[in-house]
């Protein structure tokens, strides 16, 4: 292993080349370089390893030179973020706050008379279902009888029935508090 002072990493490409080498002893670039997939194509004495990658994965960063603003630019940037915060804030939802549930106090009956009881005050449920048309029954020979049926009350056509089915509620498990 090579002394920190020797311990150096070359980057080396041309323009002619699609490929760059790069020497390196830094075990932290060996890592990084071997975690993207590259491997190294020559290994020396002092532990540095050498690798081939194509130029386009090499790329510098980018440092910006920022202006100087003078006090006039300053208020005006200052003026423009301040509204947009503004405006920021008023159109974000505002947070629902969750209604605390207070916990139903546990209730242990002996008594099946009181649950009966319980039931029968509690009021059931109505599921209205599709409207049902019946089938006109084939007309008989007597005439009278089809006048009969065909006729509702006061002489009017008889309306098409609604069939409706009561749905009992279920019934609630009360859970007893375990000690």
């Amino acid at each position: 292993m090579a002394k920190n002072p020797e311990r150096e990493t070359i980057v080396n490409f041309t323009e002619a080349e699609d490929l760059a080498q790069i020497y390196t002893c830094n075990r932290k670039w060996i890592n990084r370089l071997e975690k993207m997939g590259f491997e190294a194509t020559e290994e020396d004495k002092t532990g540095g390893k050498t690798f081939e990658i194509p130029k386009s994965a090499i790329a510098l960063p980018v440092i910006r030179k920022t202006r100087k603003l003078t006090k006039a630019q300053k208020e005006e940037v200052a003026k423009r973020f301040r509204l947009a915060r503004e405006a920021k804030d008023e159109a974000k939802p505002k947070p629902k706050t969750k209604k605390v549930k207070k916990a139903a106090p546990v209730v242990v009956e002996d008594d099946e008379e009181e649950e009966e009881e319980e039931e029968e005050e509690t009021p059931k449920k109505v599921k209205k279902v599709k409207k049902v048309k019946k089938a006109k029954p084939e007309p008989e020979e007597d005439d009278e009888e089809e006048e009969e049926e065909g006729n509702g009350e006061n002489g009017e056509e008889p309306e098409d029935e609604e069939e409706v089915v009561v749905v009992q509620p279920k019934k609630r498990v009360k859970k007893t508090a375990k000690k």
